[in-house]
C-alpha cells in the first residue's frame, strides 16, 4: 500500500492524454493516388524508409549473432567470438 505514489505519473498522463482533442483537418486528401503519385511520395520519404530498414537490420544481425554462435558450438566466454562469426562467413 506504501507504493501508491508511483502510480501518480500513470494517472498524471492518462489524465492528459483524455484532455487530448485532434486538431481540425484542414488538409486534402487524396482518395485514390495513381502509382507514379505513390511512388513520388515514397521517394520523398525514401531517408526515413531507408535509415528504419538499415537499423531494423542491424538489431537483427546483434540479436541473432549469439544465435549463430551457439549453433556453431563457438564458447561464449570466448575473446574471439565475434572474430569467429565473421571469418566463418559465409554459413
Amino acid at each position: 500500500m506504501g507504493d501508491v505514489w508511483m502510480n501518480a505519473p500513470l494517472v498524471a498522463v492518462l489524465f492528459a492524454i483524455l484532455a487530448t482533442r485532434e486538431p481540425p483537418r484542414t488538409g486534402v486528401a487524396i482518395k485514390d493516388p495513381s502509382p507514379r503519385e505513390s511512388y513520388v511520395e515514397f521517394w520523398r520519404y525514401r531517408g526515413v524508409i531507408v535509415r528504419a530498414l538499415i537499423g531494423e537490420a542491424m538489431i537483427g544481425i546483434a540479436l541473432g549473432a549469439p544465435m549463430i554462435g551457439r549453433r556453431r558450438r563457438y564458447p561464449a566466454t570466448s575473446v574471439f567470438h565475434r572474430n569467429a562469426l565473421a571469418r566463418s562467413w559465409p554459413w
